[in-house]
Formats: structure tokens, C-alpha cells, sequence
């Protein structure tokens, strides 16, 4: 095994996907939620290698205007972290979620209804962007950074306004299996900056 530090990984990304944007601190966001493990001993995070090539071999650079399937509705994902909300037709029952964010080696072992609640909810949304969405059958998709996993990508069938918080809850089921086979194994594709939720 070789370890290379976040700033090696970014030098890495750039040259595989012809990037000049992708920087350490985005690589440590992927290590955040899973893309690569941390195999330092130390303090500093280093990834190992032969996994950066792994990742890079079996991902693809996309831009929005290449899906099957529009419109698109992106949510910006960082680590997971517990952040528990509970169901308000139950609150003494279980919650909502348990859990914020991506994790997508499953590394916390959350079961798949909590891992799918931990990113489909709660998202700041006009009224008019839901009427939007759930119209048009909306692919909604999880990115870090620019990274999409497979496991992360949707279709939005529905939503929940949390009154108290002007969020939102998006009900969703699987994507079409047109869009299942675009994403494979993995994209890379470059969001707007700002906004943590928005259309791609």
C-alpha cells in the first residue's frame, strides 16, 4: 500500500478527469463520506493509492446536459453525522432519520431506509420548485464535491414540508433504468457553487 496525501489525491483527480478545480479540501471531503478511507496513522490523512485509481477508473466525467433524464435536482452532501428528527405522528416511536449526510461505504452500518432518509430530507425549497419537481418526475442526486455515487441518484415522486423549518422531505423511488445504466459505477460532474440544494 501507498499512501498519499489529500493534496497528491487532488493532483490526481484533476489530471484523471481534466480538472483544475478539485483541491485538497475537496479530498478531504471524500474521505469525509466515504469515497476513500483514511489509512494514516497519524493525524494527517493519507488514502491509498491503488483505491484513488480505482475511483478514478471507475467513475466518468458528465455535465447536466448529458442525462437521459431532466430536470435535475442536486443536494450538496457532506460527512454523515447523527442528527435525529423525529416523526411528529409518532414521537415517542422511532425517528424520522437518525442521521445527516453521506456515507457511502456504509461505514456506520445504518440500515438502507435510514441511509436513503439521511439525504432525501430536510432540504430548504421553494413552493414552487416542489410543484416543479414532482411534475416532471425530477432526478434528484446526492454530489460531494462533484462526486456522485450510484446509490445516491432518484426520482423525486413526492414531498413533505416540515412547517416549523420551511423545509422539505422528498418521497422518492428508484431512477428509471435508463438513468441507472448513465450513472454505472460513478460520476464526476460540477454543480453551481452556493446553494446547498438546487437545480443542476
Amino acid at each position: 500500500m501507498v499512501g498519499v496525501s489529500t493534496a497528491q489525491v487532488a493532483s490526481l483527480l484533476n489530471s484523471a478527469f481534466g480538472k483544475q478545480n478539485i483541491t485538497p479540501e475537496k479530498v478531504w471531503h471524500l474521505v469525509g463520506t466515504g469515497v476513500f478511507a483514511d489509512v494514516s496513522q497519524t493525524r494527517s490523512v493519507r488514502v491509498d493509492l491503488d483505491e484513488v485509481l480505482a475511483m478514478t477508473a471507475a467513475t466518468r466525467v458528465v455535465t447536466p446536459d448529458q442525462w437521459p433524464h431532466q430536470p435535475l435536482f442536486r443536494v450538496s452532501l457532506t460527512k454523515l453525522r447523527p442528527n435525529a428528527i423525529p416523526d411528529p405522528k409518532n414521537p415517542n416511536g422511532a425517528p424520522l432519520r437518525t442521521h445527516a449526510g453521506a456515507d457511502y461505504a456504509n461505514a456506520h452500518g445504518l440500515p438502507a431506509l435510514m441511509r436513503e432518509r439521511a439525504w432525501t430530507g430536510v432540504w430548504e425549497v421553494s413552493d414552487a420548485t416542489i410543484e416543479q419537481a414532482v411534475e416532471k418526475r425530477a432526478i434528484l442526486f446526492g454530489t460531494t464535491k462533484g462526486y456522485i455515487h450510484p446509490d445516491y441518484v432518484r426520482t423525486i415522486v413526492g414531498a413533505h414540508r416540515d412547517k416549523n423549518v420551511r423545509r422539505v422531505w422528498w418521497e422518492t423511488e428508484p431512477a428509471p433504468a435508463s438513468v441507472r445504466a448513465f450513472v454505472g459505477t460513478g460520476l464526476w460532474m460540477d454543480v453551481q457553487a452556493g446553494r446547498e440544494s438546487h437545480w443542476a
